[in-house]
């Protein structure tokens, strides 16, 4: 229904396009229509929108019989529609066969509108008749119930007086029996209050003190269950508590243990270090030695050397002169003192290295007798 406003806008389009594109004089030749056909699509136009009326005003239509013309009027309608198509060219029959279908489709068959009205009409009849039946029967009831009302109350009348005792009976035995379920309550709140809830009120708070920490007693006395309840609490405390003096003797013994262990873990690198150091000075100190004892070594043998080219030149030295010669004997001298500051430096820096080689090796040393006042010359000449 929804759909019908907008497919009679298209079907007036249509007669406004073929009517627009004649006046246009050829200014749009796909809209041309030729002076024969434009009366046939005009007409078909107005029978499309007069169907399309008809369509919107169905739903007003409250009876079949008018309902009945309306839809034949609109078969008709269909009928001359048809009709007036296939007397237009093929070009335009194909423009508005979509808009041709839809009408018809709306309209005729089964699910077409005035279909579905003639169910709603048939449906709104059937229940109107049901709600008259319906009145009919109840105004039936009514009176059915009427008349068994009234023997009744003619009834009740009769038997009012043995009702009316039995009531009082009854009352009588209602007010005995609550003063009775009255008195039992009470004696029953009083037994419980003395019994379970003062008791259960001393177990409340002995544990409430036990979990602030402060003394408390309880009572458990009773065969019954709130005694019992006393006694696993008193026995769960006790158990708590000792739980609790373990496992802060336990806390204690875990923190020594921890503490020795990173008293342990620090002499562990302080091992570890010491041992990269001891390898690091015995790889330093044996690099170390090779070439020293090279240099011990040619500085022996450079000494033995200039006292032979010493001997070996003495002639040849005494045949300079005194300027030449006391020159001569100077630089050798030199020379030698050179090599023996050599020698005994490098003997010095041997006994480092083998200083160093024993510490790195852990080897304590021996015992031997050595002169102080060397040790404190070489301990500030490495300071």
């Amino acid at each position: 229904m929804a759909r019908l406003p907008a497919l009679a806008a298209r079907v007036r389009q249509v007669a406004d396009e073929a009517l627009t594109a004649d006046s246009d004089g050829g200014a749009h030749p796909d809209l041309a229509v030729s002076p024969v056909d434009r009366p046939r699509l005009i007409a078909w136009s107005a029978a499309g929108l007069e169907g399309a009326t008809l369509m919107l005003a169905a739903s007003a239509i409250d009876t079949k019989s008018r309902l009945e013309r309306v839809n034949a009027v609109f078969d008709n309608l269909i009928a001359r529609m048809a009709g007036l198509r296939d007397q237009l060219p093929p070009a335009l029959r194909q423009k508005i066969d979509s808009l041709h279908d839809n009408i018809a489709g709306f309209g005729l068959g089964s699910q077409g509108i005035f279909q579905a009205r003639r169910a709603q009409i048939e449906t709104s009849t059937a229940i109107q008749t049901s709600l008259k039946l319906i009145e009919q029967a109840m105004d039936r009831l009514v009176a059915s119930v009427s008349v068994v009302l009234g023997k009744t109350q003619q009834e009740i009348s009769g038997r009012s007086a043995s009702f009316n005792e039995t009531i009082s009976y009854f009352s009588l035995l209602i007010l005995v029996t609550s003063t009775l379920c009255v008195i039992a309550g009470v004696a029953i709140f009083a037994y419980v209050r003395r019994a379970v809830i003062t008791r259960l009120t001393h177990v409340q708070e002995y544990m409430r003190a036990q979990v602030e920490g402060r003394s408390a007693a309880m009572s458990t006395k009773g065969a019954d269950e709130i005694g019992e309840i006393a006694k696993s609490t008193q026995v769960f405390v006790t158990r708590i508590a000792a739980a609790r003096d373990a496992a802060e003797q336990a806390r204690h013994t875990a923190e020594a243990a921890y503490s020795d262990l990173q008293a342990a873990q620090v002499k562990l690198i302080h091992a570890e270090k010491m041992a990269s150091l001891g390898q690091l000075t015995a790889g330093i100190a044996h690099e170390i030695k090779n070439p020293l004892n090279f240099v011990n070594n040619f500085a022996s043998l450079s000494n033995e050397l200039l006292t032979e080219l010493k001997d070996i030149a003495a002639p040849a030295i005494e045949e300079l002169d005194d300027d030449r010669r006391e020159e001569l004997n100077e630089t050798i001298g030199m020379l030698a003192g050179n090599l023996e500051k050599i020698t005994e430096h490098g003997r010095r820096a041997d006994k480092i290295v083998k200083s160093m080689l024993e510490h790195s090796r852990g080897v304590t040393g021996e015992r031997r007798e050595i002169d102080l006042n060397s040790l404190v010359d070489e301990a500030l000449i490495l300071a």
